[in-house]
């Protein structure tokens, strides 16, 4: 994994800022739908997701997990650092109890720095839209998988339909994690 800058070094109209305002905001769209929490860390070796440039280029962008057995879920930070980036979890079940499912221990998010970026939708499904794209490796990243059909964010195949999480994207995070607290 390389930086993060490195991610749009193909993209000049994309600062390394604009990519991490989208990517928190990819962020903030799991935190809405919900009960997650990220928060930041300065050491990538201490996050559970960290966000960069593939190595090796490869596809356009991919998630690696690696797991623990059954253990509660705690709160866990992410890095926006120049090396690495972000992380992730904080869940309980729908009755407000800790959760018990399998932790995800570490991902990796990695997007093809020889790739093109852009932000927001134009019709050209052979350039990505940053935030559907973090979006849906973070939905990889907290346990979620490609759903039957083509309506959700979280869909096997990138489409121009819809930007943001569908319903059944947060029904699918809302059965890991329960809904989003009240009062955050």
């Amino acid at each position: 994994m390389r930086a993060f800058s490195d991610i749009v070094r193909n993209s000049p109209k994309i600062s390394e800022a604009a990519a991490k305002r989208e990517l928190n905001e990819a962020f903030a769209a799991w935190e809405q739908a919900a009960n997650l929490i990220f928060m930041e860390s300065n050491d990538p070796r201490s996050a559970n997701i960290v966000i960069g440039a593939q190595d090796i280029p490869e596809g356009k962008a991919f998630a690696n997990l690696s797991y623990y057995g059954p253990r509660p879920i705690v709160p866990v930070s992410k890095s926006l650092g120049s090396s690495s980036l972000p992380s992730a979890l904080a869940g309980s079940d729908a009755a407000g109890g800790e959760s018990t499912a399998v932790r995800i221990d570490q991902a990796y998010i990695c997007l093809n720095p020889k790739e093109a970026w852009k932000i927001g939708f134009d019709g050209n499904l052979d350039v990505y839209d940053l935030r559907y794209t973090f979006t849906h490796e973070i939905g990889h990243a907290i346990g979620l998988d490609h759903p039957f059909g083509e309506s959700a964010l979280m869909a096997s195949r990138y489409d121009e339909r819809v930007r943001t999480l569908q319903p059944s994207d947060i029904a699918a995070a809302r059965r890991l994690y329960g809904p989003p607290l009240a009062g955050r």
